[in-house]
């Protein structure tokens, strides 16, 4: 039988009744009545309706999920640290290259382009890789703990790869703007 007023008193508190609301609780099919009359059939047992456990399970779903953001966030940051270290030796290593461009007249932002869709590329081909790393792992654990593939988000990808270009060009940001800035002479010079 469905929850009525009687039964979420009842739930709150069963002392709270009065008799005439108690015998109406007790010979009523509600959820929590029947739980309470196993309870006493079976000398201590601990009978929970299903709700009450999915309830409490819900509780700790939200809390996986907040550490999850977490470290998924102290990843990103991780992640863009990494690309902007990459990016900062992968300049450094191409500056006279980049001098010898500024010299043959190339424009700052022209220069700053490079380095961006060169970032966008390799993080656009690293999101790929992760989206299809993420499927195998997500269909592996599933077929090892329960038996049937886990079912992979795929409106989740055009997500990953747009995070994952966001993440590569602001890794590239300040290298590429710091190189791009210098003049050709102390490029080419080494200085």
């Amino acid at each position: 039988m469905p929850e009525n007023e009687l039964s979420r008193k009842a739930r709150e508190n069963l002392e709270a009744l009065n008799a005439e609301e108690y015998d109406l609780w007790y010979c009523t099919a509600y959820v929590s009545s029947i739980a309470h009359q196993l309870e006493e059939a079976i000398s201590g047992s601990v009978v929970r309706p299903i709700w009450q456990v999915a309830a409490s399970e819900g509780v700790v779903i939200e809390k996986i999920q907040l550490l999850l953001a977490v470290v998924t966030l102290a990843a990103l940051i991780a992640a863009a640290m990494g690309i902007a270290s990459l990016m900062t030796s992968t300049i450094m290593e191409r500056a006279k290259e980049i001098g010898l461009m500024k010299a043959l007249g190339a424009r700052q932002w022209q220069i700053l382009m490079l380095f961006y869709l060169e970032a966008a590329i390799s993080g656009l081909i690293g999101g790929l890789a992760g989206c299809l790393a993420g499927w195998g792992v997500a269909k592996t654990i599933g077929l090892m703990l329960f038996g049937a593939p886990l079912s992979f988000a795929w409106m989740v990808v055009p997500c990953v790869l747009v995070i994952s270009v966001l993440i590569a060009v602001i890794g590239t940001w300040f290298p590429a703007r710091r190189i791009a800035g210098l003049y050709p002479v102390e490029v080419l010079y080494g200085r």
